[in-house]
């Protein structure tokens, strides 16, 4: 875990994403910020170096055939401590009821939280060596999103190849929302074109993977244009006049 830390000095802030909240019509940033209330905060990390912790814990405690942690200690951990009073509290660990897409649900060990800015789950399953690893630059339950992603490691094969849908982000947006607005490149420039069926637009806002801002442009009309220049994965939010928010994934070629 060669990217994790619990201040910022022993980072690369231009590669730490910038927290947003919520102000009641948009999500608008705010600068990094670190308590002393160990262990509950200020640690960051990566998706990569939380994933290789999640293998490690799969793995009783070994990585990269190094033991890390005692494989009883591991043990210890993912047992319940008190199950006359609480039935899902390990050490640190506790069990989380996920639902299942054919109905009924599965119990994974997992622990999850959040502050200002930043909501984080890690959960897995030993019974079939899953791991569901989500973290967030916003406040907020990402309950749903761990459910798509568990449902989805479902169906993978052994290799691990395969890759969820992620070309609509939101959890929110019924079927017949999603055929409203429709978003293509137009240009090998980088050029964007955004047609609005339903509703006129008020805003249109871009963000880098980081959560920085790229581009952000109110506007009047069912149709607008924008460009970005460097090739990449990008995240648009878009707000009607009727205050439908549409989030989704965009890739510059």
């Amino acid at each position: 875990m060669k990217n994790t830390a619990w201040h910022i000095a022993n980072l690369d802030i231009n590669q730490i994403a910038k927290p947003y909240e919520w102000n009641g019509s948009q999500c608008v940033p705010f600068e990094h910020y670190g308590f002393a209330d160990y262990p509950n905060g200020q640690l960051r990390s990566t998706i990569n170096d939380l994933a290789n912790f999640a293998i490690a814990y799969l793995q009783n405690g070994a990585f990269n055939s190094q033991n890390i942690l005692n494989s009883t200690s591991v043990n210890e951990m993912l047992t319940l401590q008190i199950p006359s009073l609480d039935t899902t509290q390990g050490l640190n660990w506790y069990k989380e009821q996920i639902s299942l897409t054919g109905g009924g649900s599965v119990s994974l060990w997992g622990h999850n939280g959040g502050e200002s800015g930043v909501s984080t789950d890690l959960y897995i399953n030993l019974s079939n060596n899953i791991g569901i690893v989500v973290i967030s630059n916003a406040e907020g339950s990402n309950e749903k999103v761990v459910q798509e992603l568990y449902n989805h490691a479902l169906t993978l094969s052994t290799s691990g190849t395969g890759n969820p849908n992620c070309s609509i982000l939101s959890t929110e947006d019924t079927e017949a929302d999603l055929q409203v607005i429709n978003i293509s490149q137009v240009s090998t420039n980088g050029q964007f074109h955004i047609e609005s069926k339903n509703d006129l637009m008020e805003k249109i806002v871009v963000h880098n993977t980081l959560g920085q801002l790229i581009f952000e442009k109110k506007t009047n009309h069912k149709s607008a244009f924008f460009s970005i220049e460097t090739k990449g994965v990008y995240f648009i939010n878009i707000i009607t006049k009727n205050d439908y928010r549409y989030t989704t994934k965009i890739i510059r070629k």
